[in-house]
């Protein structure tokens, strides 16, 4: 079971963390869980429910991984991983968008992002320091629906680059402005010529 809970986990791009607050199960069962320390019946229940997750696959490995349409289970969206230049033309590419030309699919839930596009994260831009750093090779999930506002995390698409860029959406005063996490890399003013291609709703740290 741990490592089916673990599979369910990172495709969902949530944290044991993650799932203990929506869940409202302790952390330290949920890390019990992950590592085969416990495999609590009511609280496995609990777990599927909110994952989306078929109890008999997660508990044997039998069945379907993935539940149908039942109330209080969260449905899932399958989201491309792309790269950066994709990501810049997904308006262009969305519609035709083909296997091959994807990286990998990632599973999240639906209640997190309808639509959309994962990308792992480049460079030490937007490593800050805290609670506010996302990390080289990262992967953050973009949703193209959702509203931004200032301080949120974006995905935008600059004139004269070949690539999307991801920062920092900030307004002040009157003038709005890309900023990165690391202090080292300067502001960006915005123009008419930018366009934000999606809000960041989530972004997955991974590790080995």
């Amino acid at each position: 079971m741990p490592e089916r809970l673990e599979y369910v986990l990172k495709q969902s791009g949530w944290s044991q963390s993650e799932l203990a607050r929506r869940t409202g199960v302790k952390q330290q069962t949920i890390s019990r869980m992950c590592t085969g320390q416990t495999q609590n019946s009511r609280c496995l229940v609990t777990v599927c429910q909110e994952l989306g997750v078929n109890p008999e696959w997660l508990s044997s490995g039998v069945g379907e991984i993935y539940q149908g349409e039942v109330k209080g289970v969260s449905q899932m969206t399958k989201v491309p991983l792309i790269n950066w230049h994709q990501a810049k033309e997904w308006n262009q590419i969305k519609d035709n968008l083909k296997q091959s030309g994807v990286e990998e699919w990632r599973l999240i839930p639906t209640n997190t992002l309808r639509e959309g596009f994962a990308l792992r994260v480049k460079g030490d831009s937007m490593e800050g320091t805290g609670s506010k750093t996302v990390p080289d090779g990262s992967i953050i999930f973009v949703d193209t629906t959702t509203e931004w506002q200032s301080e949120d995390l974006v995905v935008a698409c600059l004139p004269k680059s070949s690539e999307a860029t991801f920062k920092q959406y900030v307004i002040d005063g009157n003038k709005a402005f890309l900023r990165s996490y690391n202090l080292l890399y300067p502001l960006i003013p915005l123009d008419g010529d930018c366009e934000i291609i999606g809000k960041v709703k989530l972004a997955l740290v991974e590790f080995g």
